[in-house]
């Protein structure tokens, strides 16, 4: 019988379910959270951003709009409940409002306004800085590159497309000049998006490697089969038991088979000076 995994159930794989927070990678839940509110109902998130401060006067004098905005802070702060494990929950537990929740979680995991500078200011130098290893394939790099950007944006500032093209392709090691060379003389970078960099970047580094692989095969083989030729003809007795070997011998293990014949060739040769 198939188990659950108990993560997935956590999770919340559905749009019916909130995302789970237990206090690990809070940039990626506090994103998946926000649109999550927002879909349940725009007004929710609104309690959120604006906060809330409750009329004085008893709730039989409330407006229908004061109601309204009432509740709507109460379903943001249920959604922010529902998506937090019991630490977390105990973390924000005594607060009235939805934005307190809000707001607290986010200094305690992102720091005060002073430490989100300071973690902006270091994110960007690595923006500025950002390379490509020579031996570093491009998804690894892509992958790398778009988590540096989203850490960025979610401390409050957004690169453009253009700008990310670009510091992307100023990383790219030597060996890819030409190919960065020609995007940048084919392609206006303003209306280039970085998707489609990735995609151009990906299919050239397939291509390069599937041509690399093939060279070598080729290369390979009629290298090892021309060696075989040369040492078959310094030893004529040997010349059959070389072409039979040769047929018979895959790429795979053509390197093996080589050096066997070039061991029972160097044995016919002393067999031959003794007699």
């Amino acid at each position: 019988m198939q188990t659950l995994d108990p993560a997935r159930l956590r999770e919340g794989n559905s749009s019916i379910r909130p995302p789970y927070f237990d206090g690990t990678n809070y940039a990626h839940w506090k994103v998946r959270m926000k649109f999550y509110i927002r879909a349940q109902n725009r007004f929710l998130w609104d309690a959120i951003e604006s906060g809330y401060t409750p009329p004085d006067k008893p709730l039989k004098e409330y407006t229908a709009e004061e109601i309204k905005i009432e509740l709507s802070n109460d379903q943001a702060m249920n959604h922010l409940f529902c998506a937090l494990s019991e630490n977390e929950f105990n973390r924000v537990s005594a607060c009235q409002t939805a934005k307190e929740v809000w707001e607290k979680l986010g200094v305690h995991y992102e720091g005060t306004m002073q430490v989100k500078k300071t973690k902006l200011r270091i994110l960007e130098e690595h923006y500025e800085t950002f390379r490509v290893g020579s031996d570093e394939d491009i998804a690894t790099a892509i992958t790398r590159f778009t988590k540096l950007l989203n850490e960025i944006k979610n401390l409050g500032k957004n690169y453009d497309q253009e700008t990310s093209v670009y510091k992307f392709l100023r990383g790219l090691p030597k060996e890819w000049d030409a190919k960065k060379y020609a995007i940048q003389s084919a392609q206006n970078l303003g209306d280039y998006t970085f998707d489609a960099l990735c995609g151009e970047l990906t299919i050239h580094e397939f291509e390069l490697k599937d041509r690399a692989r093939l060279e070598a095969l080729s290369g390979g083989t009629k290298s090892s089969r021309k060696d075989i030729a040369l040492k078959a003809n310094s030893s004529p007795s040997a010349s059959v038991e070389i072409i039979e070997n040769e047929k018979s011998c895959d790429d795979n293990d053509l390197e093996e088979e080589v050096a066997m014949l070039s061991r029972k060739l160097n044995r016919g040769h002393v067999q031959a000076r003794q007699v």
